[in-house]
């Protein structure tokens, strides 16, 4: 008998995209699902499609709760799910039609694996065109939990570890745990409810696959809007990997190189954030800010680790000297080409990750 899987599709104020990312849900070629539609407080017109869905599928539930964000009503599905595996969408992205039977399938082949984990793919959209971008993780094939761990710096620095949407989880294990999203994070409780899942399991299957859809509209990307906050929270999101793993003794060797130089990214983006002219900053108020993070102690300790990238290079040089004006002007450059050649940008991105995959092979 097949084991039902329970898709958890937390939204709000999700008209747009919301009807599409059931769709591809529902239309899954494994179909002993259990669609649980968490409604987040939505005032437009979310609830009247997920109803119109409903009639159409008696798979679907859908729970009404009050706006609290997207941890809370995650952990709101994990309570109502009833399936014996957990898997997540997000309500603005859409699934692969396969994706569903293809984790699952691992999973029954061997009720060892306690947890599944695919690819994902970009799908970035600008006025009438799509860029695509796969990232798969760097290996496939079961993993025991300890080489799992020798090699979460790698699917740290991939993004395949972080997100929960590429995954699929034991039901018994997150409640026997009680394994929930942390509800008083902005940034990084994916990765924290990962790590927890992870401490308590013993086997792992990864597929190198993309099989989620993550979309990224040109007006609503993160880099838009502009969060003083940003890099203390990834600094602290870094101390808790750290942390994870020095208790397991692996926080050495390829691991601590690929999760410091992912980092110094986050560095990177910050400041790359604080140039992005869509977040109304005056030029003097960004160039203050630049200064202000430049100039902390912990990032110039990281220096060593930005020379992974060209880019890396030239912001630590930049960093290393205190140019506060070669950092705004960079990144301000950077964002006034890319949205005129933006289409340039994703092949030249594309091509160089495809070349340094191939050297790692």
């Amino acid at each position: 008998m097949k084991k039902t899987v329970s898709i958890i599709i937390p939204f709000f104020n999700a008209e747009k995209t919301l009807s599409r990312c059931i769709e591809s849900v529902v239309k899954q070629s494994y179909e002993q699902l259990e669609i649980v539609l968490i409604n987040d407080g939505s005032t437009d017109r979310s609830e009247e499609i997920c109803k119109s869905w409903k009639n159409k599928d008696q798979r679907i539930r859908i729970i009404n709760k009050q706006n609290n964000g997207v941890s809370t009503a995650r952990n709101y599905g994990i309570d109502y799910a009833t399936g014996q595996f957990i898997q997540f969408v997000d309500a603005d992205d859409y699934i692969d039609k396969q994706m569903t039977e293809l984790l699952v399938e691992q999973m029954r082949h061997n009720e060892q694996y306690e947890l599944v984990i695919c690819g994902f793919q970009t799908n970035y959209y600008q006025k009438n065109s799509q860029f695509i971008t796969p990232y798969v993780p760097h290996r496939s094939g079961p993993l025991t939990k300890l080489t799992l761990l020798q090699h979460i710096g790698r699917l740290y620095k991939e993004t395949i570890l972080q997100s929960p949407c590429n995954k699929l989880y034991r039901t018994n294990i997150i409640k026997n745990y009680g394994i929930y999203f942390n509800e008083n994070l902005q940034l990084g409780e994916d990765l924290l409810f990962n790590l927890a899942y992870i401490d308590v399991i013993h086997s792992v299957y990864l597929l190198k696959k993309p099989l989620y859809n993550y979309t990224i509209e040109q007006e609503n990307t993160l880099s838009t809007q502009f969060s003083s906050s940003y890099i203390n929270e990834q600094r602290h999101l870094h101390h808790q990997l750290k942390n994870f793993l020095k208790k397991y003794h692996l926080y050495n060797d390829e691991n601590k190189q690929l999760i410091k130089q992912t980092f110094t990214e986050h560095i990177i983006y910050g400041i790359a954030m604080i140039c992005n002219p869509t977040n109304y900053l005056t030029a003097k108020e960004r160039k203050e800010k630049i200064r202000t993070i430049i100039n902390q102690p912990f990032v110039q300790r990281y220096l060593p680790y930005f020379n992974h990238s060209k880019q890396g290079k030239f912001v630590s040089y930049f960093i290393r000297k205190k140019h506060i004006q070669c950092l705004y002007y960079f990144f301000t450059t950077k964002y006034f080409l890319r949205r005129r050649m933006y289409h340039l940008f994703s092949l030249l991105k594309y091509y160089n990750k495809s070349f340094t995959e191939g050297l790692n092979r």
